[in-house]
């Protein structure tokens, strides 16, 4: 069965617009349970949320092509599917496929997305591209979002070497940061799969995972709480950016504590949240201290880190953070029952302490680390361009059993970035 599926997979790529590229191509994969990208809520996501704002095809004509993979995950996609292992090596001979393709034909930029399942394809893919000539790597950028491979924080780098049985989902470690081709790696705070804590023995940050199971899944639908123009502001936001070897990482802030949503929710549910809304916001800033205790923020993002027992505390350090917390959850709490009214928002200073470069990395930026419940370090990505204002427009390109291709142009102007006051990555 698996040499079947594999056989009419491979011919996924002829899907794809053929002709020379006359402009910038973005190959747009799924994601998990969602083999075909043109779905209109993805599509819409993929193209103006996270390609356009963050590479070249914010500022000229870019050709946008689905590449159509497994995108399976036995048993929860179904009895008879492939299993997690499966699907992303057969997922990643197509996308290999549909890449050689486009290097051979022109000299134009290429942008290739994935999401979840599919940013694991695009680590394979990237290992593989690893002896491309520089020419060629000057072409690519990758953008992965809810990347399952994120070197601290992605499970499937923490669990790295390790297989869980019956479901075959193999640990297969951290997406490479020294290739050279540029790489922009974006997730939400919280996300339990590419933002999963270091210190598992800590049952609150567990807790708040389980309550956030929903995150991983709100990339291009729900989209964590924020609206369109805040996920784009964050996105682009510098105080969110850290940059490591090739890569660039964007971790967007949790508006609101996971593990308090329920308790929130109740409150909207039985009519009672002036009273739990006011608690919820007493407690959130000390719980996220606490929460934050399972992680390390200190180390980059592009740093592989494994999971770990108990991590170090400088008690002066923790001392000063839980009571920075509770005034600010007492301040919290007075301005919701109306006693005292909320101060002006305040910019945190930033620290700029260094990082030690990548080992053999083809790229060594300047790097910003965040502290422990800080936002994450300011940095441009490399190849990041500007937005530029332009309307986009789009072309219907042609595809088997389904009508949506895509070509548009331009990206849209957008505000300075806005910051929220509850920031904690």
């Amino acid at each position: 069965m698996l040499g079947v599926v594999c056989s009419a997979l491979l011919a996924a790529p002829a899907i794809l617009a053929p002709g020379a590229a006359s402009a910038a191509t973005a190959l747009i994969i799924g994601t998990t349970f969602l083999p075909d990208p043109t779905e209109p809520f993805y599509w819409h996501a993929a193209q103006d949320y996270y390609v356009t704002p963050t590479t070249v095809c914010g500022h000229q004509t870019c050709s946008f092509q689905p590449v159509l993979t497994p995108e399976q995950f036995w048993p929860a996609s179904g009895p008879d599917d492939l299993t997690i292992d499966e699907s992303i090596a057969v997922g990643t001979d197509i996308v290999n496929h549909a890449l050689r393709d486009q290097l051979s034909d022109g000299t134009d930029p290429i942008v290739l997305f994935g999401d979840s399942q599919s940013s694991s394809i695009l680590t394979m893919e990237k290992r593989e591209l690893a002896g491309l000539s520089e020419t060629d790597k000057d072409r690519l950028t990758f953008v992965m979002v809810a990347n399952p491979n994120r070197p601290n924080g992605g499970l499937l780098n923490r669990l790295a070497g390790i297989t869980v049985p019956i479901i075959d989902l193999t640990g297969t470690g951290a997406t490479p940061t020294n290739t050279g081709i540029n790489t922009i790696d974006i997730a939400f705070q919280y996300d339990g799969i590419a933002d999963f804590p270091r210190y598992p023995l800590n049952l609150l940050a567990d807790l708040n995972i389980l309550a956030g199971a929903y995150i991983h899944s709100s990339y291009s639908q729900g989209l964590n709480g924020y609206t369109e123009e805040e996920l784009i502001n964050a996105i682009n936001d510098p105080a969110n950016q850290q940059t490591y070897g090739d890569t660039t990482y964007v971790t967007i802030p949790a508006k609101q504590l996971p593990l308090l949503i329920p308790l929130r929710q109740l409150g909207e549910a039985t009519g009672t949240s002036a009273f739990i809304t006011p608690f919820a916001d007493l407690i959130e800033p000390t719980l996220r201290v606490l929460v934050e205790l399972g992680y390390d923020r200190s180390i980059p993002y592009g740093q592989p880190t494994g999971f770990g027992l108990f991590p170090h505390i400088d008690p002066r350090d923790l001392a000063s953070d839980l009571a920075g917390a509770a005034q600010q959850g007492v301040n919290a709490a007075l301005v919701d029952l109306g006693v005292i009214t909320p101060p002006p928002a305040a910019t945190p200073p930033k620290q700029t302490p260094d990082v030690p470069p990548a080992s053999s990395a083809t790229v060594r930026p300047a790097r910003q680390v965040p502290a422990r419940a800080q936002s994450a370090a300011a940095h441009t990505p490399k190849k990041t361009a500007a937005l530029t204002a332009a309307t986009p427009t789009k072309s219907v390109g042609e595809k088997a059993s389904a009508g949506v291709g895509g070509e548009r142009t331009g990206g849209a102007s957008r505000q300075a970035a806005h910051r929220s006051a509850s920031r904690h990555p």
